[in-house]
């Protein structure tokens, strides 16, 4: 699918949350840019508040969010914060209705053994080009 073809079809007026231990990095980074240039609402992640506070922390959720995404990196699979984003998308805490969940994973990373709890939540694998990866978000969420 080209860019033309996205940009004709895309017109989009959905909201993807995107969960990603630093939602700073290129790869949340290049994703979130391609969802938004394709008309997306992005939410996403707080940024780390072991490293930097963000006011975020203190009120964002993925209710609203018409699809979740969580984007890997060597710390998803291990903060309980982001698990607790997952279980709101996933709809297993009280009153949470659940959402499509998807996985990017551009950079090939592994979850941690100790971590196998979060394999639960990678539901669909997104393509690891950000392009593809929104083409294919549009063609699951019509």
């Amino acid at each position: 699918m080209t860019n033309s073809k996205i940009d004709k079809d895309a017109d989009i007026h959905k909201t993807v949350f995107v969960s990603c231990d630093r939602i700073d990095a290129s790869d949340p980074q290049a994703l979130i840019a391609e969802l938004r240039r394709c008309g997306f609402t992005v939410g996403h992640s707080p940024r780390d508040p072991f490293r930097n506070y963000d006011p975020e922390w203190d009120d964002h959720s993925v209710v609203g969010s018409d699809a979740f995404v969580i984007v890997l990196d060597r710390g998803w699979d291990s903060s309980s914060a982001l698990a607790m984003e997952a279980q709101e998308a996933e709809g297993s805490l009280e009153g949470y209705v659940p959402i499509p969940m998807f996985f990017y994973n551009p950079s090939a990373v592994i979850p941690a053994p100790q971590a196998i709890g979060v394999l639960p939540y990678l539901k669909e694998e997104l393509p690891p080009n950000p392009t593809e990866a929104v083409a294919f978000l549009i063609e699951r969420l019509r």
